[in-house]
């Protein structure tokens, strides 16, 4: 697969939060790698999961689950696309 950098995106998540998108992390996700930094750093768990918490931008919210939230937005007729 080729992927082609395009350069600045004219838009940031401030300006889409301020037009309504909402930003969500999964808790799931979010735990099982914060272990694994932590491991790799010779760090607790709990320490860098509650550093990465910390560092979430204003208004992102933490659900228990990424796909169980998409599935929630997209039943109240919201879409989702990730090209990754």
């Amino acid at each position: 697969m080729l992927f082609r950098e395009v350069g600045e995106v004219a838009i940031g998540i401030n300006d889409l939060q301020a037009s309504g998108v909402m930003f969500c992390v999964c808790n799931a996700a979010m735990t099982v790698y914060s272990a694994v930094a932590a491991d790799a750093m010779k760090m607790q768990a709990a320490d860098v999961m509650n550093d990465w918490k910390a560092g979430l931008l204003p208004g992102v919210q933490i659900v228990p689950s990424g796909v169980w939230a998409v599935g929630r937005a997209q039943e109240h007729n919201c879409q989702y696309c990730f090209a990754g």
